[in-house]
Parts: structure tokens; C-alpha cells; sequence
């Protein structure tokens, strides 16, 4: 709600007077005026010294409705309107996440009529299963009775990114193009905590994560119960491997899911005959 909508609120529903309303200065203070009516504790013109301690900061003669994306107070403003669990801290700094990016958007702005994602590449070998959408944020601007879009994109990969969401890359990428086209439609000057990339797990460290032993294992009998040849199915993709430790972790969950389904494995076994026939000893030169 913004200043104006929040005082009427407050003469219309809850008995105060015009002198009263504009004696509430601040949207924080107007903010806190509302929930403790709502609350069925109505403040009285006797309160107006606690009024004044719960003042958001910005210069009294200043209306909050004259606060707008270009003003010098609008970053502060739109900060404080984002609750505590929408805050995560990063170096020093609080960066919100994109469900407060999503909620306080609509705050500032009106109703989001449209939020659509486009995967522009998907995550595979050549690429070093890097995964790029853009997102597009459609709002109705009750500032300047228009539409508004913005669009930006975002690239995920385990390069710039925590393994546990690399691994879920194109739905990572999505959430954090969607969060930098709301950030930059709110006009913040911080990043968000999606688009943050944790200074602990640098490139290197990162790169390190390959097929494990359970996972070499799983292969191996899989492989063995359907007459399948490891070395050559390991190799049937784009990379070739010398050694079956060399394969990434997220490569094994792929070759895992052709395995373990019956009619996946064997479309794509059929495509490739020199898979068939299966090797106890692969291990000997492979492993």
C-alpha cells in the first residue's frame, strides 16, 4: 500500500481525523499506525512522540509519495521494506532474495501481470554443462499507469555456482535471471543473494567434483545385468575418457538415468550397437 492508500485506509476504517493522518510522518510510522489499528489498539494524538521513534529516516517535510525511483531515498526506501527472512548476508551486505524481490516489486509497483523464462542454452558436455535463461517481468506501474517489462538473463554452471544447485542448473539459471530483472525494475544498487556467487568454493575446488565409487558401481552392475559394454557406453557421448574416474558427477547421473529406464536404455542402445556386449575385465584398462 503506499502512503496516501495507507491513510485513507486510516480515516475511512479506522475513525482517525485529517489532522490526525497528517500528523503521521514517514511511511514507517504510518505503517505501524495501520497494524496497531488493525490490531484494535487505535493511536491517539497522545502517541505521537512513539510515533515519531518508529520515523523511517527521511526528512519530515519531505510526503513519502514524492519518494519515487528517482529520488536519492528511494534505495533505502525499498530496502526497508523487505522483512528479515528476506535478507541473507553477504559479505557485509543484505541482499534480498527473489521472493522479497517478488513481493516488495509489487509493493512499489502494482500487480506483476506476466514472470516468463526462456532457456537460451542448455546444460551438456560441449559447454561444460552451463545452463543460460532469460527472464522477463511484466508489471503494471501504478506510478505512471503503464506497463513496465524487464528482461535480463543469467548463466549457471559449477563454475559460478554451489554444487548443489549447479546440479539443477537451468532452474538456478531462471531464479537468478528472474531476480537481477526485478532487482534492476526495483532499481537497487546491491545485488541479490541468488545472483551471489560464495567466495569458499572458488573454480578450482568446484571442478574437483567427479563420478564417485557408488556411482561407478552402480554402472557396473547395471551395465553387467543388460549386457552393456562400460567403456564403450561411458564413451558414448561427446567426451571421451581414458579413465572412467575422469567422468563428472553430473555426467554419471545422466548416463545413470539412461541405464536405469527400460525403455531409455534400450532406444538408446539400439542407436548404438558397439555398446552391447559386456566386459567383466573393463576395469583392467578403464578403472
Amino acid at each position: 500500500m503506499t502512503a496516501s492508500e495507507i491513510r485513507d485506509t486510516l480515516i475511512n476504517n479506522y475513525g482517525y481525523t485529517q489532522e490526525e493522518v497528517d500528523g503521521i510522518k514517514g511511511v514507517a510510522a504510518l505503517r505501524a499506525a495501520l497494524g496497531t489499528a488493525v490490531a484494535g489498539d487505535v493511536l491517539s494524538p497522545t502517541d505521537e512522540p512513539d510515533i515519531e521513534e518508529l520515523d523511517d529516516g527521511y526528512d519530515d517535510s519531505t510526503s513519502s509519495d514524492e519518494i519515487g525511483p528517482l529520488s536519492p531515498e528511494w534505495h533505502d526506501y525499498v530496502m526497508g521494506l523487505f522483512s528479515s527472512d528476506e535478507l541473507i548476508e553477504y559479505e557485509g551486505e543484505k541482499r534480498p532474495t527473489v521472493h522479497g524481490l517478488r513481493r516488495v516489486a509489487q509493493i512499489c509497483f502494482g500487480e506483476m501481470l506476466e514472470n516468463h523464462a526462456t532457456v537460451l542454452d542448455a546444460p551438456k558436455e560441449s559447454n561444460g554443462f552451463c545452463a543460460t535463461a532469460s527472464c522477463s517481468v511484466l508489471f503494471w506501474d501504478e506510478r505512471s499507469g503503464r506497463e513496465r517489462k524487464f528482461t535480463d538473463v543469467a548463466d549457471v554452471s559449477d563454475r559460478n555456482c554451489e554444487a548443489k544447485y549447479a546440479k539443477h542448473a537451468t532452474s538456478t539459471a531462471a531464479t537468478k535471471a528472474e531476480a537481477r530483472a526485478l532487482r534492476k525494475m526495483l532499481g537497487l544498487r546491491n545485488i541479490s543473494s541468488e545472483e551471489s556467487t560464495p567466495s569458499i568454493l572458488p573454480h578450482e575446488e568446484v571442478r574437483t567434483d567427479t563420478i564417485t565409487d557408488i556411482q561407478i558401481m552402480a554402472i557396473d552392475r547395471v551395465c553387467q545385468r543388460n549386457d552393456i559394454n562400460v567403456v564403450e557406453f561411458v564413451n558414448s557421448g561427446e567426451c571421451k575418457y581414458k579413465n572412467i574416474k575422469e567422468v563428472k558427477d553430473t555426467r554419471a547421473e545422466t548416463l545413470l538415468s539412461i541405464l536405469n529406464e527400460d525403455s531409455k536404455r534400450n532406444e538408446y542402445i539400439t542407436d548404438k550397437p558397439s555398446c552391447v556386449g559386456y566386459q567383466k575385465t573393463w576395469r583392467d584398462t578403464f578403472a
